[in-house]
């Protein structure tokens, strides 16, 4: 089993949130204003960011694809639960599936072109592609293809522990894949959707190639606010 390479995974994602906040999200306009988030706790309930669109508040969680700097990423996993061996193995909930994780937007980062795979600074950063995602709507597609979270969780414990339905799936066939990484310490159980769906289902996605922006398409603010509910 090999150890965890959370030290290095947590280097690449400093240099990857200078990159972001200092190059590509001041590009854009739902990005533009962002502000990140310090508090522990918030961290801990899925808040990398404070998100200002035309004055509504949300909140982000970042998600950069690290391990796969400079290669040409299609997929991108949510985590449904994992190991914690600092608690003697632990089981944990995912941040997909985890109630604590309150946050309304997620921040899908690909980095399929880099000088190099261990980016020391945000210049060696070639290409990065972005989809900000309502948390919502990836829940509704979910639901869509009969997993909401009750199933998704019973899911990964099967998956876990070799017990009942542990087919992993097709994601051409089936809308997503899942998955389970036992080579690491934490083992997590992932779902895997295609990187084109996260961009069909995004309110804002972009593409930034040697520092400028290359491709942007953003949803109107009106387009995702929840719509109020009818009187009784």
């Amino acid at each position: 089993m090999a150890p965890s390479t959370r030290k290095e995974d947590n280097r690449l994602v400093e240099v990857v949130n200078s990159y972001l906040d200092h190059v590509a999200y001041p590009q854009t306009n739902h990005l533009r204003f962002t502000t990140r988030v310090t508090d522990d706790d918030q961290q801990q309930s899925g808040s990398d960011l404070v998100v200002n669109i035309n004055g509504l508040k949300l909140t982000c969680d970042e998600k950069a694809a690290v391990k796969y700097i400079g290669k040409p990423l299609t997929t991108f996993s949510l985590e449904l639960g994992f190991m914690d061996n600092r608690y003697h193995q632990q089981h944990h909930l995912g941040w997909l599936i985890d109630p604590k994780h309150t946050n309304d937007l997620f921040s899908f980062v690909w980095l399929p072109q880099a000088t190099r795979p261990d980016i020391q600074t945000p210049s060696d950063i070639i290409q990065c592609d972005i989809a900000l995602v309502r948390k919502l709507d990836i829940m509704n597609y979910l639901e869509s293809l009969g997993w909401n979270p009750k199933n998704l969780a019973k899911k990964e414990w099967c998956i876990r522990n070799g017990i009942g339905k542990t087919e992993l799936g097709n994601l051409r066939e089936h809308g997503l894949k899942f998955a389970i990484s036992r080579f690491l310490h934490e083992q997590p159980v992932n779902v895997l959707l295609m990187k084109e769906t996260y961009m069909e289902m995004a309110i804002g996605r972009y593409s930034i190639i040697n520092n400028q922006l290359s491709y942007i398409f953003e949803r109107d603010i009106d387009s995702f606010i929840e719509p109020p509910l009818p009187r009784l």
